[in-house]
C-alpha cells in the first residue's frame, strides 16, 4: 500500500497520519502488536549498542511512531522489565489512592531506599506492601516506578545484573573445559546446521533483572556458584545426521 493510499483510508476513518508515514488516531492509544514491535526494536537496538541507550528518533522513524510513543514504551520497559498488557496496565491504575498515595516524605523515601538496597530484584508490588506495613503510606506500584526513574540524578529501571561467580577456576570448570574442547575438536564445521541459545527448565520463574542503583548508577552484583551454566548463557546446536535419506 502506498502512502497515498495510506492517507485516503485514514482520512475515510477519521485517522490522521504522522511524519514518519503511521496512521494514528487521536485520543487513542496504539495497539498492544505495535507496542511489541518498538519494544523489540528498542531491545535489539540497545543490545547492538552494547547497553547505550538507543536513538529515540531512529527507532520512531523506522517504526513510524511518534517519539512520545517511543519514550513511553522505553519507561515501559525500564520500569517493568517487559510490555504489560492492557489488562496489567489498567489494573496498576486502580492501585491504592488517598492520603500518601501520589507523594513520599524522607522517611518514605528512606524506607524504599532500605527495602532497594536489601534486594535490588525487589518486586515493585513488594515495595508497596512493605511501605505501608513500615510506614502506613498507601501507594500504588507506578508512583514507585516513578521514584526510582525520576527523583535521583540515575535512573533507577531494571537492567540485567552482573553475575560474578565465587570460584571461577574451580576444578570441576577446569574439567569441564577440556571435556568441551575435547567435545568440539571431533565436530566437522561443515555439519553445523543451527545454533540457538537454550534456556534451563523452569527459568523463567526467576527475575533475571535488578534495579539499577539510582543514586550511584551503578548495577548491583550477583554472587553465584562456580557452576558456569548460572554464569553464562547456554547454546546448543544442531548438526546434519549423516544417516538421513538425502532427497
Amino acid at each position: 500500500m502506498s502512502d497515498e493510499d495510506l492517507r485516503r483510508i485514514a482520512i475515510r476513518h477519521s485517522a490522521n497520519i504522522n511524519k514518519h508515514g503511521g496512521a494514528y488516531i487521536n485520543g487513542h492509544s496504539h495497539s498492544f502488536l505495535k507496542k511489541l514491535e518498538v519494544g523489540a526494536k528498542y531491545n535489539n537496538a540497545l543490545r547492538n549498542g552494547n547497553g547505550i541507550r538507543p536513538n529515540i528518533s531512529e527507532l520512531a522513524r523506522e517504526c513510524r511512531v511518534s517519539r512520545g510513543f517511543v519514550k513511553k514504551v522505553e519507561e515501559e520497559l525500564l520500569r517493568e522489565g517487559r510490555i504489560l498488557t492492557p489488562s496489567e496496565i489498567q489494573q496498576n491504575k486502580a492501585g491504592l489512592v488517598g492520603p500518601g498515595s501520589r507523594s513520599f516524605d524522607e522517611i518514605d523515601s528512606a524506607i524504599l531506599l532500605f527495602l532497594y538496597l536489601e534486594e535490588p530484584s525487589r518486586s515493585l508490588r513488594s515495595y508497596v506492601d512493605w511501605l505501608e506495613i513500615f510506614t502506613g503510606t498507601t501507594t500504588s506500584r507506578n508512583t514507585v516506578s516513578r521514584f526510582f526513574l525520576r527523583t535521583f540524578p540515575n535512573r533507577g529501571g531494571f537492567c540485567r545484573p552482573n553475575l560474578v561467580p565465587f570460584d571461577k577456576f574451580h576444578p570441576k570448570n577446569i574439567e569441564r573445559a577440556f571435556e568441551f574442547l575435547d567435545i568440539i575438536s571431533k565436530i566437522d564445521p561443515a555439519r553445523i546446521k543451527f545454533g540457538d541459545e537454550k534456556h534451563l527448565k523452569g527459568d523463567a520463574i526467576f527475575n533475571r533483572k535488578v534495579r539499577r542503583n539510582p543514586i550511584t548508577g551503578e548495577v548491583p552484583e550477583m554472587i553465584v556458584t562456580s557452576d558456569f551454566r548460572n554464569r553464562y548463557n547456554l547454546t546448543g546446536f544442531c548438526s546434519v545426521n549423516p544417516m538421513t535419506t538425502k532427497y
